[in-house]
Parts: C-alpha cells; sequence; structure tokens
C-alpha cells in the first residue's frame, strides 16, 4: 500500500501594519498574536523544496525530532503579493521565529524584511520599477515602429572574447585607481555580453548589461533631485 503523504501544519501570515510597527497575526489555530518582530534564529530552516522528501518524511516519523513541515505565507505590505511556501519548522521556535523562517528565504530572492514590515522586490525598490516602467514604454514604442525584431546574435568571436579581457582588466585598473566611472562598468558588461556564444550565458549578461543601465540611471536621477534640492530656497 503507497505510503500517505503527511499533512502540513498551516501557518497562515498576515500582516497589517500601523504606523512604523505593527502587528502581525499568525495563525495556525490558535487565536494569539505576535509583535512584529525579527529574530534571527541561529539556523533558519529550510524550504521543504529543497529538502529530499525521503529525509521530511523520517523527520515527520521521528517523535524526538522537533522539526515539521509548515506552510507558511508572507504577504508584501505594498502591493499584497504573496509568497507561500513549505518550510522545516520546529516547535522549539516561537511564532516570531518561524516566521523569519520564511522572510530569510525572501530576503535572497529580492525581498525586503525589516522592522518597517515586508515588501517584495518591485515594492522594496521604487526607483528601479520606475526605471523599469521607463524601459516597457521604450519596448512598446520600439514594436509599434519596427514591429518584432529578429537578428542573429553576432556574439562570440575571438575578437570580441579578447575585447571582454580588456574591458575587464580597464574596469579593475580604473576602479583599483579610484576614477572608475558607470561608463567602465557598463562597458565591461556589454563586452562580456558580446564575447557569449552560448545563449543561456549571453542572456545572463545581458541581463546584467540591463541591470547595470537601470542601476546608472537611478544614480543619475539621485544626482538630479539633489542638485534640484539644493537650488531650491
Amino acid at each position: 500500500m503507497p505510503e500517505q503523504p503527511t499533512p502540513v501544519p498551516q501557518l497562515a501570515v498576515r500582516c497589517s501594519h500601523m504606523s512604523h510597527r505593527g502587528r502581525c497575526i499568525l495563525t495556525d489555530g490558535h487565536d494569539d498574536s505576535v509583535d512584529h518582530l525579527y529574530p534571527t534564529p541561529a539556523t533558519p530552516g529550510p524550504a521543504i523544496g529543497t529538502v529530499p522528501p525521503e529525509i521530511v518524511n523520517a523527520i515527520v516519523r521521528d517523535p524526538n525530532d522537533p522539526r515539521y513541515p509548515s506552510q507558511i505565507g508572507v504577504y508584501c505590505d505594498e502591493c499584497g503579493t504573496t509568497i507561500t511556501a513549505d518550510y522545516l519548522v520546529s516547535t522549539e521556535q516561537t511564532k516570531a521565529e518561524r516566521l523569519e523562517v520564511a522572510r530569510a528565504h525572501l530576503r535572497q530572492d529580492g525581498w525586503i524584511c525589516d522592522e518597517r514590515g515586508d515588501y517584495c522586490p518591485a515594492c522594496s525598490r521604487p526607483a528601479t520599477a520606475a526605471v523599469l516602467a521607463e524601459v516597457a514604454s521604450e519596448r512598446a514604442r520600439q514594436d509599434a515602429r519596427w514591429g518584432e525584431q529578429t537578428h542573429p546574435d553576432g556574439t562570440g568571436n575571438r575578437d570580441q572574447q579578447r575585447d571582454a579581457e580588456r574591458a575587464r582588466e580597464w574596469c579593475q585598473s580604473a576602479f583599483g585607481s579610484g576614477y572608475g566611472t558607470w561608463s567602465d562598468i557598463l562597458a565591461e558588461e556589454v563586452a562580456e555580453a558580446n564575447a557569449e556564444r552560448d545563449p543561456s550565458k549571453l542572456r545572463a549578461e545581458l541581463i546584467q548589461v540591463a541591470a547595470v543601465a537601470a542601476a546608472w540611471i537611478e544614480a543619475i536621477d539621485r544626482r538630479t533631485a539633489a542638485t534640484e534640492d539644493a537650488a531650491r530656497p
């Protein structure tokens, strides 16, 4: 007879912040609640998806093991985006510590989880979101004018690979001397993209090109805002 799956305890986390520090309501069959604190457990538990099923089953069957799988959902306090996953937590942990297990994993994915609240990557970086919205508008204009474009990559030849090495050396030298610029960084990223022939590696490099370009735009916007603020009487 096939083994029956072990029921996963539910730990639904709903955050409702008031002013600078709010209240996190965690319910798993009880009506109690905890302050919205952010303790750091000694070792954050892994997500179930990263633990082999046989290990999870062994943990659940062991009456002396305090760990158990729990489904935890974390809500973005700005847009309401919800990330729910199964985590290994312990009966020895407080509810706040179990919630921190999930938050620790979300931080690795770009979330900001601190005393201010929980914010997904789009909401935690409003400047980046604004720049990417402009990029999306520009892409729409390109498609409207030129239609869908299909061209060969034209990357990965020996000259381009040598250019990438020179760009890396130049950038490292410039920053090592204290004279590095955004132009140096972007030139290195573009050169590294041009040096790649493998489509997956090329795509990864182009993501880095786009990220550096967005960061440069954000820096320009910050400078502009600072100059305008200084000019105000």
